[in-house]
């Protein structure tokens, strides 16, 4: 109980011994949806913000990327092309440089055309 005496004729009081209550629902209602709002706008703020640090860290991570491998596969193929080797295999012809064969391809087309 209180330590208030209940007044006698106090219209919000309906039975005796119980005190009356100042409770404002429309009040708590009110508060209740703003902090619904609130919270909903600090949610959706959080997830902009981290979906906004995750393009940006994903972005460093393409740009910044190390291709050592396939670095590492087109220094080897740059080789390749630039440099002569006897057959690997039987039937296989020789390697010379992709220049070298370019100029001896246009020689051959240009000694045909003149023959004709």
């Amino acid at each position: 109980m209180s330590d208030h005496a209940n007044v006698i004729g106090d219209p919000r009081v309906t039975e005796t011994g119980v005190e009356a209550d100042d409770i404002n629902s429309v009040k708590i209602a009110v508060w209740g949806l703003v902090s619904v709002f609130v919270t909903l706008a600090v949610v959706l703020l959080a997830i902009a913000l981290f979906n906004e640090a995750a393009d940006a860290f994903e972005e460093e991570r393409v740009v910044g990327a190390q291709y050592i491998e396939a670095d590492r596969v087109i220094d080897t193929q740059r080789g390749l092309l630039n440099k002569y080797a006897p057959p690997e295999a039987d039937g296989k012809p020789y390697r010379m440089p992709i220049d070298r064969a370019k100029t001896i391809v246009v020689q051959e087309m240009q000694s045909q055309l003149s023959v004709e």
